[in-house]
């Protein structure tokens, strides 16, 4: 039982660092002494209404290995509202004020001293910036690493870009952990949740991509969507219980944990995966997220034990969050330009509008991602 402790603890120092290495902007860019651009910023925590529109907040200072972008479009994911709305976060993790926002599209205006000659003033890029930082893309102006850019291709427009990094990225990190040659994938079952969603619709792409048969949960009425990007079976989950439609799954990609996590591994073969993209319900309890917790922590920790010492007794659990990487992103951003990949942008806000679109998407019926323009405002689709 003490050596379970210690492997158990020793996991969860393993996905903590992995976490915070990416994902927490330790060091952040300081605010310009008099250069400002308009933001979206949020004072306090709570839901959308905290955020503001703001004219003259302060241009980031990129720092030596940082580009400056001029932001043409940004796009949300449940990530930046739960942290807005989470009080548990520490300060030293988010500060006060933050501007929210991971993915961006833009051009690049200013390059740092000594940079390579990847990337120059005028390119057209993409980049998921890290989540944890008091910088965000829902801004004129943004400063990024050169690790976490890619490049644009001439097919592909801003707003279409924008939609991509970290829910594409999320998917590739997943599908990593396989740790399979492509070609090993091919005719197996793979189960997605939430295929409507943004994490769901590039996992049912890239799972077809693998040669996978891909079923996936949703409503009824987005079937029709999801059967063009490649779904083998809709299940809809208002009218069926998908553990009595699925069995013997090879993987299940699962952005519902909080929910669905006990009955997708029931339905997974011995030999199968789990791929956990950690997540917490939309809603709030008592003022609190709605997850797992030590459910989630002995799943993942006795499949861990199981498979070091029963190798395909039980199905292996993923728990790896996302984190930027523009080399991983360049594959993406290469197949959305050639059309092997497709964004699916449900609305599109002004920057000014915001706050409607973060009500919106915490609503919880966007199928595929909302986008945000910036720039002069014009009217939205």
């Amino acid at each position: 039982m003490i050596l379970y402790g210690i492997f158990a603890a020793v996991l969860v120092a393993m996905v903590a660092f992995q976490f915070l290495s990416d994902t927490w902007d330790f060091k952040p860019a300081k605010a310009h002494s008099t250069a400002t651009m308009a933001a979206v910023v949020y004072r306090e925590h709570g839901d959308p209404s905290v955020l503001r529109f703001e004219t003259t907040f302060p241009r980031p200072v990129p720092r030596s290995n940082q580009y400056l972008i001029e932001v043409k479009a940004s796009a949300l994911n449940p990530v930046d509202f739960k942290m807005m709305r989470s009080r548990s976060v520490p300060q030293f993790l988010l500060p006060l004020p933050k501007v929210p926002g991971a993915d961006l599209a833009g051009v690049i205006i200013e390059v740092p001293e000594g940079s390579s000659n990847k990337f120059k003033v005028g390119d057209r890029v993409a980049a998921m910036m890290p989540i944890l930082s008091k910088w965000g893309s829902n801004a004129d102006y943004a400063v990024v690493d050169e690790r976490f850019l890619a490049k644009m291709g001439d097919n592909t427009d801003f707003d279409t870009a924008a939609a991509v990094p970290l829910a594409a990225l999320t998917v590739y990190h997943k599908f990593q952990s396989l740790q399979q040659k492509d070609s090993e994938n091919k005719g197996k079952k793979l189960l997605v949740h939430a295929g409507a969603g943004g994490v769901g619709s590039f996992a049912i792409q890239w799972g077809k991509l693998l040669g996978m048969y891909v079923a996936t949960t949703a409503s009824a009425q987005k079937a029709d969507i999801l059967k063009e990007l490649g779904a083998d079976l809709v299940i809809d989950y208002k009218a069926q219980n998908f553990q009595d439609v699925c069995q013997d799954y090879d993987v299940v990609l699962d952005p519902m944990s909080w929910l669905y996590e006990e009955a997708s591994l029931s339905v997974l073969k011995p030999t199968g995966h789990y791929l956990n993209v950690p997540s917490s319900d939309w809603g709030l309890q008592n003022g609190k997220e709605i997850t797992n917790g030590f459910l989630t922590f002995k799943n993942y920790v006795t499949s861990k034990v199981y498979n070091l010492l029963r190798p395909g007794s039980t199905p292996k659990y993923s728990l790896n969050s996302v984190s930027p990487n523009g080399e991983a992103l360049q594959v993406i951003m290469d197949l959305l330009d050639k059309g092997t990949l497709r964004a699916l942008v449900d609305r599109k806000f002004h920057l000014s509008d915001a706050s409607e679109a973060y009500h919106y998407l915490e609503a919880g019926h966007a199928t595929g991602k909302v986008v945000i323009q910036h720039g002069p405002k014009q009217s939205q689709e």
